[in-house]
């Protein structure tokens, strides 16, 4: 398989803005009340209706135990509920709580107003030409990765 210049100059530059943009966020929610891998356990719980430890485990790599105590944690401060399987008591299902749907939002809305200052030196033009490109490389490699794991989808 042949490799270009511009792939890897490309990938050189997603990975430098992706690691500039983390830093940035982690010392801008480094006192918030949740840390970034409990933030992240709720955006996966909120996107996946009726998830289980289980499944959730499988969405961060993690075995089931690794994650009981973060769970654990979040339901005994309000921010997730966990009920149990109507079929099967063994299955417990995880949902946000009200608390947990308010923080989520708002870090959500205060993680864009970080990013926006970042980049509001760039016009209008410059940040549709950039989400329009960034548009096609996504859904390249979706459709990459769409082909290789035998057409089923990755979302």
């Amino acid at each position: 398989m042949y490799m270009n210049e511009h792939s890897g100059n490309i990938q050189d530059l997603l990975k430098h803005i992706n690691m500039s943009i983390r830093k940035v966020m982690l010392e801008e929610f480094s006192n918030h009340e949740l840390t970034a891998h409990q933030l992240y356990i709720l955006r996966v719980i909120k996107s996946n209706p009726k998830i289980n430890y289980k499944y959730l485990g499988n969405e961060l790599n993690l075995a089931k135990s690794s994650i009981s105590l973060t769970i654990a944690k979040l339901i005994n401060e309000g921010y997730v509920i966990s009920k149990e399987c109507q079929v099967d008591r063994r299955i417990k299902y995880l949902y946000l709580t009200e608390l947990g749907e308010r923080v989520l939002a708002e870090t959500k809305k205060h993680s864009r107003n970080v990013f926006y200052q970042l980049i509001k030196s760039l016009s209008n033009e410059d940040l549709l030409n950039i989400e329009k490109q960034l548009t096609i490389l996504k859904n390249t490699i979706d459709k990459a990765i769409d082909e290789k794991n035998g057409g089923t989808k990755i979302e």
